[in-house]
């Protein structure tokens, strides 16, 4: 499963809760997580910093073949956000 970022930020992601990689190679990046075993993966993509020069930009997540992406989960009813 890849992911793609572009970016001048650091990335956490993280697979069923726990974080398999920090990504911190700035521009077009495309991670793959391997060794998942079959069934459905909670998959989180987490930025780590900001960039006051530059916005990032995610591409998404793409299954490998025979794999599949579901459907987003429904939003939370409450959030709270601290800066």
């Amino acid at each position: 499963m890849p992911g793609q970022a572009l970016a001048d930020n650091d990335y956490d992601v993280e697979v069923d809760g726990a974080t398999v990689a920090t990504l911190v190679t700035p521009g077009r990046t495309t991670y793959w997580v391997n060794g998942l075993i079959p069934g459905v993966h909670r998959v989180r993509l987490v930025k780590r910093t900001e960039s006051p020069w530059a916005t990032s930009a995610f591409g998404g997540f793409v299954a490998t073949p025979g794999g599949a992406i579901l459907g987003k989960p429904a939003p939370r009813h409450r959030q709270i956000e601290f800066i």
